[in-house]
């Protein structure tokens, strides 16, 4: 056999094991995950929905910039219910960033994964007295969380219990092009 020849069927062999141990890797990996991201998509969304279940609700998985779920949330549905038919204009329109580079292939390859809240967070209500600013804003309080995939869903069925009530006490202070929307929707 020639030196040439001799090369050849040792890439050929390497490109082999690299088959297989990516095939094993794959199906541990598979074995080995307790909740697909679909699954948690479906459980987070209707986690969410037992407080709210008539607002705007949406999870996707994204690979762009990295795999990663991105969670909106908004106390109106649609464009028929938020100001001006902006999203960004809903007293209570939050997005969040779940997972970053933590699944492949529609399963989690981390044990452990992080919320982290990207935008909003916070309940738009009346500016105070004397201020020069159109609204103010009521905290709602999210920390950062990195947890298994089921304790992130309890966090967020926590935290949306907190918002409601947090929009309850303070109906109040609601601006009143806000009103209605946080009357039907509390």
């Amino acid at each position: 056999m020639t030196l040439y020849e001799n090369k050849i069927t040792r890439e050929v062999n390497d490109q082999d094991e690299n088959e297989r141990i990516f095939e094993a890797y794959h199906k541990v990996l598979m074995e080995s995950s307790s909740m697909t991201v679909d699954d948690f998509i479906k459980k987070l969304e209707g986690t969410i929905k037992k407080s709210f279940p008539t607002s705007h609700v949406v999870a996707r998985a994204s690979k762009n910039l990295g795999s990663s779920i991105f969670l909106q949330f908004a106390l109106g549905k649609n464009k028929s219910e938020w100001q001006n038919g902006i999203i960004q204009n809903d007293p209570l329109f939050s997005t969040w960033m779940i997972g970053w580079n933590a699944f492949t292939d529609g399963y989690f390859i981390k044990d452990k994964i992080e919320a982290e809240l990207s935008s909003g967070g916070s309940l738009t209500v009346n500016a105070e007295e004397g201020s020069h600013m159109a609204y103010g804003s009521k905290k709602i309080g999210w920390r950062k969380k990195t947890a298994p995939h089921d304790k992130i869903i309890a966090y967020f069925g926590d935290y949306f219990k907190k918002v409601k009530k947090v929009a309850k006490d303070n109906k109040h202070n609601i601006p009143p092009r806000d009103l209605e929307l946080i009357g039907k929707k509390i």
